[in-house]
This record gives structure tokens, sequence and C-alpha cells, in this order.
């Protein structure tokens, strides 16, 4: 069976969060997009993966079509990413995602095959799906027809079309896959190319796809630029990986390539049940001294463990660390989330002082160490506070991320409304929104103890009494409270 539907072009699926309403109907979802940067040079295409899971058939068949056409970035032409909306909805609907980038229009090349080859690559597309099969929504990115955002990375400049390109590519990949279904023979139509005297064909001598390592230390002369431009990365992406990076790089400087919050799903091997276990290997126990200015989500991205193993392993009731600690990092098995012990002699009242104090003292909690008081940081602090469990990513992953046992994670509806002491989540960007509910409140609007919500993304706003209504309001976590 192969089947294609595309969502309404007059509309913004990103804004109306169209995939909580469509998502559970549909085997994949296609979100074309074009990449955009103020450096002309920037170049390559790629597609857009939920951190967490492997390229499926899918996504593997429309990579290939853009290394044919444009050449590919990252790793495989594959970057996994944790902090988009419409691919975080699409996961709670069950359904696979991929957000497909196709090349740069800001790079006369690329925008030249793309503008001229449009419909021999909306065709190619098309037969990947075909090939994979299954129900398909088609996405266009940028905004719906006739809209401009600001928020639109096109759009830098003023005079970039990307919204009504992708629109185009859309139209031509439905058409062609509407004609493989009714078995017709695809017609292209030949465009003549913006430059007479050559023909527009793919990218020349396409580089192949970049070796990214996991970690890498920069050498003599080397700058944040250039190292992201050697492996085809973003600033922006290498900056999301570490907790922090010094604008001046000094030979040496670690850092991370690759996202650390990403565990590949593996399908689980069964196993057979043996009479006798034999003995497990020693390990070598590695302990880490503690220095100046490091935290525990440092040393957890350095030693690849999460903050709540660290916190098991050297039985720490605070996430607070001094200069000399001795941290051990292996040498002791240490449980996964699952194993994680229930603390169920937590007060709801003993959260709600916490959070209400910061709001009286003017004040914010900052857990990591960077951007002062995020909207994360203030759950963080409770979960580990409290439950000694630190979440992981940005607030929109709390709506999929493995969560402790006794924990709960209740979805929005017209009847609900929040309990004291809920860890509330948003959906209204591709980061998402958290805050701790006060249990105030209706089914019209609610009340909650918020970081950063005014804030737009400096982090220094003191903790404030929030009041909401339910606009992009995704549901709670409600932690094991003493009954």
């Amino acid at each position: 069976m192969f089947k294609v539907t595309q969502y309404n072009t007059k509309k913004d699926c990103f804004r109306e969060n169209c995939l909580l309403d469509y998502g559970s109907k549909y085997d994949h979802v296609l979100e074309s997009h074009m990449d955009a940067f103020s450096n002309p040079s920037a170049e390559d295409a790629h597609i857009c993966v939920a951190a967490g899971y492997d390229a499926d058939a899918a996504d593997l068949a429309i990579v290939a079509v853009l290394k044919k056409w444009f050449g590919v970035r990252y790793e495989n032409g594959i970057s996994w990413r944790d902090n988009l909306q419409n691919m975080t909805t699409a996961l709670t609907q069950g359904c696979s995602y991929r957000l497909v980038e196709f090349g740069f229009i800001t790079n006369n090349e690329e925008l030249n095959i793309f503008t001229h080859k449009m419909d021999e690559i909306a065709l190619d597309i098309a037969k990947a799906m075909q090939k994979v099969g299954g129900s398909w929504l088609l996405i266009a990115g940028h905004g719906g027809e006739g809209q401009s955002y600001q928020y639109d990375p096109g759009a830098m400049n003023g005079n970039h079309k990307e919204a009504e390109l992708v629109r185009q590519l859309n139209q031509k990949i439905y058409n062609h896959c509407q004609n493989l279904i009714n078995g017709k023979a695809p017609a292209i139509k030949k465009k003549p190319a913006s430059t007479p005297a050559a023909a527009v064909t793919a990218k020349k001598d396409l580089k192949p796809a970049v070796k990214v390592p996991n970690s890498y230390r920069s050498k003599k002369g080397e700058t944040l630029e250039s190292i992201a431009k050697k492996f085809r990365l973003t600033q922006t992406q290498i900056k999301s990986y570490n907790t922090t990076i010094p604008a001046q790089l000094e030979a040496g400087t670690f850092m991370y390539l690759k996202d650390q919050t990403k565990e590949k799903t593996k399908k689980p091997a069964v196993e057979k049940v043996k009479p006798a276990m034999k003995k497990p290997a020693a390990v070598k126990t590695v302990v880490h001294t503690v220095k100046k200015g490091e935290t525990l989500w440092q040393l957890a991205n350095q030693y690849k463990r999460t903050v709540s193993e660290i916190v098991h392993l050297n039985g720490l009731t605070t996430d607070k660390i001094f200069v000399g600690q001795k941290l051990k990092m292996t040498g002791v098995a240490v449980p996964q989330v699952k194993a994680i012990a229930v603390t169920p002699a937590v007060d709801v009242e003993d959260v709600f002082k916490y959070v209400m104090d910061l709001v009286r003292r003017q004040t914010y909690v900052d857990m990591d160490n960077a951007y002062y008081g995020q909207c994360m940081d203030l759950t963080i602090a409770v979960a580990f506070k409290f439950f000694k469990w630190w979440p992981s990513g940005n607030a929109i992953k709390l709506s999929t991320q493995t969560i402790p046992p006794g924990w709960q994670r209740i979805k929005n509806t017209p009847d609900f409304v929040p309990k004291r002491g809920d860890i509330l989540i948003w959906n209204n960007s591709e980061y998402g929104h958290t805050a701790i509910a006060t249990g105030k409140g209706d089914t019209t609007w609610f009340e909650s103890v918020d970081q950063n919500w005014y804030g737009n993304g400096d982090g220094r706003v003191p903790a404030q009494v929030i009041r909401h209504d339910y606009n992009k309001f995704w549901g709670v976590l409600r932690p094991p409270y003493k009954k």
C-alpha cells in the first residue's frame, strides 16, 4: 500500500502543531525545508532524524536522493535532533518523521540546482517514497502560503523565497506520487538554465560524507568556526553538544561533536537463562579529582555518564561538588533509570515551599552553570533535589524521555487541571517550556512557578508566579509524592 497526502499549504503546521491531530494517521512524515546561512559557502543537504532512533529505510532512501543532487553534510547526511517540535509531536503519535533540508538557498549553485532540477528531484523523492511504501504526509516548512514570520531563518536578508520554493517542490512530489500510484509514466518538464552556456546538473565533485568523531581536541590556531567547517557542522550545533566552550580556543580544548544524550534504539536480544552465571571481568575504577569550576553536568559529558549515574555511583545527596573532591566515574555497575529507587517520602508541600522561596527571594536556580536560570533548571532542581533524578535535554523532551518508576506522564485533555507539584510541559516552541504547578486553577486557567517565561532566553529573570491558559500546553509529569 502506498498513499500520499499533502498538508494544506495555506496553513502553518508548526504554529498549529498539526501533527497532534494528523500524526497518528500516517506511517511517515516528510517535512521539506531549505537551509540558509550568512556565509554563502555553506553547502550540502541533510535530513534531521529523532535522537535515540536509528535511521529507517525511508530516511536512507531520501538521503540517497540528496546525495545524488547536492551532496550531504554531517555523517552520512543525517543529523540527530531532540529539539524540533514537529519531530517530537510525531514521536508521541507513533509516526516516523524526518525534516529534509534540500541544500542551502544562500548557496547559488545549490539554489540553481533546486530551481532548475526541481521536477527531477521531486520524481526521485517520489520513487524513494514509493519504494518504502506506507502512508505519507507531506509538509512544506517555513510557514503557510502568504504568511511571513520573523523566525524563518531564510528571511535573514529579506529576499529569499524558500517558503514558496518548498511548496512548489512538495506539489511536484505529490503529483509524481499520484502518477506512480495510478501507473502513469512520469512527465518531466525541462526548464532552461539561468546560464545558457552550461546545463544545470547535480553538483560536480560531490564531497563524500565527513566522518565526524564523537569528541575532538582543538589544534593550535583552530577556532570554533574552522572546526565546524572542517566537520560540516554549525557552531550552534557544536555548542549545543557541550555545556560551555570558551570564546578563544586554546590548543587541546576538549569538545563533543555529537549529541551525548543520543542512544541508539536497538531491538533487545532474547537472552537464554543458564543455570550458572560467569563472574564478570574486573573493571578498572576511574577516579576524578574535581577542579575549580567543574560541575556534575560537565563531568557527565566528559565521562559519558548521566548525572544520575554519577550521583548513584558516589552516594551523593546534593548536586554541589567541591574542589579536590574525588568522584568514581567507572568500575561499579550503575543501574539505569528503570532501576532508580522510588522515593515515596517526599511531601509535595516541601517542593512547593522550595519553588515559592525562589519567588520570595527574587532569584533563580541554575543547575548546570549554563545560560543562567532557564526553565529546565527549575524542573531539574525539583527532580534532582527531591527524587535524585536528572532529566536530560530540553523541556519538550520531558514528553518522551524515560521516567523513573512511580512517576506518571499525563497528557492534557479538556477536563484536565494540574495538581500542586506537577511538572508542567509546553510544546509552544522547538525547545518547549516547563514549570512547577502551584495547584491553583480550573479547566480554563492554571498557575505555576516559572523560570524564563518572560526572559526572552536571557535566563537572568527571577522565578515568577505566572497565570496561564492551556494554549500549547502538552501535559505533566507527576512525581510520586507522599500520600
